[in-house]
């Protein structure tokens, strides 16, 4: 509604499939001034267009897949669809999902267009207008199988309660979870996950034992969280945001990391989702301590900001960050370090080979809990509480302290 932009008006798609594209029409357009141009916003996440299809009554939606408006090639959704799914289970306050929510391939995509002679390229170009208007492609028949089983997973959370203000507190967070046993590739289908994201976790337990060891507990509680199911659609921490174990307006802050890769020591600290809370100032003059510097993700468009499990509480206004060396190593520089993070998304993300290598060199990754160990002690030592940025889309919502 911020855009004054709304892609259904004038359409009815009740009891319809509904088909997008994924990401946001700046991408395509070069044009910085439309939605945030490069930068995914919320509204081009894939969680997004599944939650606005249902809220248009749709029955089913499919997302047409492009690797750089998704961020990831389409192994990736395809995977994802070889193994059973976890869902919240549902209150009646809650929109119910589309029945049939999935993604098809660009290829398939040209296909279908094409039998009723459009092009898809063509298409993305033209829906990047607000004057563009949905159109009707015909019917799609589907049969589907599934069983169904009522199973639960677990958060793992622990809290080292603060001296004088205990119901305050800020969250420091890492997803336990991964894909377990999946498709095989070379013969191996154990997912182990260990930079994604066991790296993360090692980060969020290294800063809890720091604390726990202080002489004197800071005057503010220290909350560690492990969600799961993160790779199912950040389930487990939408459920701690939802029914949080202290009041929302007393989540100070969220300091959350994913995929933190062992390159050793890096001159960088990259913060995904550049821009939009105060922590950032904070770390700013940590990184100067420690002869580095702050930087955007320099690949906004793949959306990493809403796809982590800070997001949730940045959802409901409470300030988050999620920042990691990731562009510049201090040995070799940025084109190697862009060559191994291209390496690891390639060959090793969701797939069976992320697994540990004793090549990997984990200190960038000790310099990163170390700083943000010190912006999370200034916070739990003081009275301050973090804002948002002007501009941010979570401005608006920040619980107010009564």
């Amino acid at each position: 509604p911020e855009y004054g932009w709304n892609d259904y008006e004038g359409l009815d798609v009740r009891g319809k499939c509904a088909v997008v594209l994924v990401n946001d029409p700046g991408l395509y357009t070069g044009d910085s001034t439309l939605f945030k141009g490069r930068q995914m916003t919320y509204y081009g996440r894939w969680t997004y267009k599944y939650e606005e299809a249902a809220q248009q009554g749709a029955a089913a939606i499919l997302i047409v897949h492009e690797t750089v408006g998704a961020g990831y090639d389409y192994s990736i959704p395809r995977k994802s669809s070889l193994s059973p799914s976890l869902y919240m289970e549902q209150s009646e306050d809650i929109i119910t999902p589309c029945p049939v929510t999935g993604w098809i391939s660009a290829e398939a995509a040209e296909k279908i267009f094409g039998a009723r002679g459009y092009v898809v390229k063509e298409l993305r170009t033209e829906a990047c207008r607000k004057s563009f208007k949905g159109f009707g492609l015909g019917s799609i028949s589907l049969n589907l199988t599934n069983s169904h089983q009522k199973n639960s997973s677990v958060n793992v959370a622990g809290i080292l309660r603060g001296s004088e203000k205990p119901e305050e507190c800020i969250v420091i967070s890492a997803h336990w979870d991964h894909f377990g046993i999946g498709e095989a590739e070379n013969g191996d289908s154990i997912y182990n996950g260990a930079v994604d994201n066991g790296t993360s976790m090692a980060w969020a337990l290294e800063i809890g034992e720091a604390f726990s060891s202080l002489k004197e507990r800071p005057e503010r509680s220290v909350i560690l969280l492990f969600p799961t199911a993160e790779e199912q659609g950040l389930l487990g921490s939408s459920w701690f945001a939802a029914n949080p174990p202290v009041r929302p307006e007393d989540l100070i802050a969220c300091i959350n990391n994913d995929l933190m890769l062992p390159m050793g020591r890096m001159r960088d600290i990259m913060i995904t989702g550049y821009g939009q809370s105060e922590l950032e100032d904070l770390l700013a003059e940590v990184a100067v301590r420690q002869d580095r510097y702050i930087m955007p993700d320099p690949h906004p468009e793949t959306g990493m900001y809403f796809r982590s499990d800070h997001f949730p509480f940045a959802r409901i206004g409470v300030p988050s960050l999620f920042a990691r060396g990731n562009c510049d190593n201090r040995e070799y520089g940025k084109e190697w370090a862009a060559g191994q993070e291209n390496l690891y998304l390639t060959e090793r993300y969701h797939k069976p080979a992320d697994n540990y290598y004793p090549e990997m060199n984990f200190e960038g990754i000790e310099e990163d809990a170390k700083a943000i160990f010190e912006v999370a002690w200034k916070i739990v030592t003081s009275d301050m509480r973090p804002g948002w940025k002007p501009g941010s889309e979570f401005a608006n919502i920040r619980h107010t302290v009564n």
